[in-house]
């Protein structure tokens, strides 16, 4: 008994509330496998943190399809999946990690902890992307550094990816959409 999630949303706490209670609600209803059909610009550490870990600790498969891009931190999602799959014209797309000040003054100390935090973030993100998909750290943290945009192909041959595969949902199964 399969269910399919699309989801097609930037990461904040509203549409991680709804992916963790989607698979949260998957887990608990009894199905045998989630695919999460995903699409994403990327958003908080935090709440992809926090899909990630459930995505990990689950009782059942849940296997990840990008469908479109995998921007930024929604990596660590896409990472996450027990498989994964790339449809052959989707992307992915890697930075470093980034901080708003707006119009803030900050002193010397506030701005090298705020550094120091960028950095720890980088380290995580790379981090989790290696220790899921068993891709060597420095190849995760180097295309973080340089950023750009690596191809379904390249995501395959670095071991991102799977397989390059289009989607395909089966008919009468369930689907929940998060846009």
């Amino acid at each position: 008994k399969s269910i399919f999630i699309v989801f097609q949303a930037g990461v904040n706490p509203q549409s991680a509330g709804q992916l963790l209670s989607a698979i949260t609600n998957a887990i608990n209803s009894q199905f045998t496998e989630v695919t999460i059909l995903i699409s994403s610009p990327g958003g908080s550490i935090f709440d992809v943190m926090n899909i990630a870990a459930l995505i990990k600790s689950s009782p059942i498969p849940i296997n990840i399809h990008n469908i479109g891009q995998i921007d930024s931190i929604a990596s660590v999602i896409f990472s996450a999946g027990t498989k994964r799959f790339a449809q052959k014209n989707s992307s992915f797309l890697f930075h470093g990690v980034m901080a708003n000040f707006g119009q803030s003054s900050l002193t010397e100390e506030q701005l090298g902890e705020r550094l120091a935090t960028l950095r720890r973030d980088r380290e995580n993100i790379a981090k989790n992307v290696s220790d899921f998909t068993g891709i060597d750290y420095k190849i995760i943290d180097d295309l973080m550094k340089k950023g750009g945009i690596i191809s379904s192909e390249e995501a395959k041959n670095i071991g991102l990816v799977h397989e390059i595969v289009e989607a395909k949902i089966p008919a009468g199964v369930q689907i929940v959409t998060i846009a």
